[in-house]
């Protein structure tokens, strides 16, 4: 037993400074994952867009590339290179898709709300007819009098359901039993 927790502490032992080497040695250098050992170095699209566009000297190009020139001002030239355009274009191209995906991210969300909420409300819909057809087949069996005073107690909306849900001859024996006022008010069209 002593020895399968001496194993196991020297696993988690090994592994742990493995792990704090590789995250203080990756903080070091850019990646030591592809064995590149060089300093590290942010990356801001911005920050290398204003690198690669402006420059106070004149930068030393191969002779083969296609050389671009760009007035900063009227003293000094900065010389650009076909490579760093494609690669200004390639940034605003993908800053373009990425708000083009995010539009389309939000659109994707405003379609789900709305198909739950569709969704939501045919469930509470169906829920709502099954209760009416219970407790109209309730109060169709109660004494009239006694199912109008329970009825005219429910709001004018759903008064007016639970009687339309109920069969002609029961639902005018309690509107009989209402108070005029009340049976009127109940069955105004809206």
């Amino acid at each position: 037993m002593k020895a399968k927790i001496i194993y196991i502490a020297a696993y988690l032992i090994a592994f742990l400074v493995t792990t704090g080497g590789m995250i203080f040695l990756n903080s070091q250098f850019n990646n030591i994952f592809e064995f590149d050992f060089s300093p590290p170095q942010n990356f801001n699209a911005d920050s290398l867009k204003q690198q690669l566009m402006v420059s106070d000297s004149v930068n030393v190009v191969n002779p083969e590339t296609p050389v671009v020139s760009i007035e900063k001002n009227p003293e000094t030239k900065t010389v650009m290179t076909a490579e760093k355009m494609k690669l200004l274009d390639s940034i605003d191209v993908l800053r373009a898709e990425l708000e083009e995906i995010k539009k389309n991210n939000l659109d994707n969300v405003n379609t789900t709300v709305q198909n739950t909420t569709q969704n939501t409300s045919e469930e509470n819909n169906n829920d709502y007819q099954k209760w009416l057809k219970k407790t109209a087949d309730l109060y169709s069996s109660m004494d009239s009098r006694k199912a109008a005073k329970i009825i005219q107690n429910y709001s004018d909306n759903i008064a007016r359901d639970i009687i339309y849900a109920m069969k002609k001859k029961k639902a005018a024996d309690i509107l009989a039993e209402m108070n005029p006022e009340t049976a009127t008010r109940i069955m105004k069209i809206n």
